[in-house]
């Protein structure tokens, strides 16, 4: 995480095949990265919906 943070001004965060977060400047941080590529906030977590439902 330390090369992102110190070489990056914005970070795109990928879940699920899609941008989830994007970070920039200040909010590039080791525990904003990791809490966003573990998709923490739950947006769109959970079960996929509409298939076979």
């Amino acid at each position: 995480y330390d090369e992102l943070i110190g070489c990056c001004d914005r970070v795109l965060v990928l879940y699920d095949g899609a941008v989830k977060r994007e970070l920039v400047g200040a909010e590039i941080t080791e525990h904003a990265l990791i809490a966003s590529a573990l998709n923490i906030h739950g947006e769109g977590a959970g079960p996929k919906q509409g298939v076979g439902a």
